[in-house]
């Protein structure tokens, strides 16, 4: 019997062709933005405008919890220093932690200052309902890893 090794070569990464590296020095990327309008809004405009259309929910119960998620996550982001809620976000440590470890930290302080369910894991449904809205609402724009993050209920 004869044993085969297969091996892969790595291959060098590719060079981009003439026409797409003079594209690149013409256009380079940018960095991402740190202000934008919906991030600059106070507390009480974010709100207002993220429950109403085309935010609203059907379910007035879901519309319940949306309202209760985004004054919790808002709070708990007005602890960290920043301009924006932008700059809150980057300053609160919630997008190296990821999607799941951040609403940790947030349960974390609403259990500190008495504004916890008695069950975290509705603090952590709650939360992950604001969240969704921040970003539906592009007043927050977490990374492309911390959206890549599974998110699972069972993370609690």
């Amino acid at each position: 019997m004869t044993t085969q090794v297969l091996t892969t070569a790595r291959s060098a990464p590719r060079q981009p062709s003439p026409e797409m590296a003079a594209m690149l020095k013409s256009f380079p990327p940018r960095g991402p933005e740190q202000r934008w309008k919906a991030t600059g809004q106070s507390r009480e405009q974010a709100m207002e405008r993220l429950l109403a259309p085309p935010f609203v929910l059907t379910s007035s119960a879901s519309q319940s919890k949306r309202r209760t998620g985004l004054t919790k996550t808002l709070a708990w982001l007005e602890r960290f220093p920043g301009h924006t809620w932008q700059d809150r976000w980057n300053a609160s440590g919630a997008d190296p932690a990821g999607n799941i470890a951040w609403r940790h930290m947030a349960i974390t302080w609403l259990q500190s200052t008495g504004w916890s369910y008695q069950n975290p894991k509705t603090d952590f449904d709650i939360l992950g309902s604001g969240m969704l809205t921040l970003i539906s609402g592009d007043v927050i724009r977490p990374s492309l890893a911390w959206l890549l993050t599974p998110v699972s209920a069972y993370g609690l």
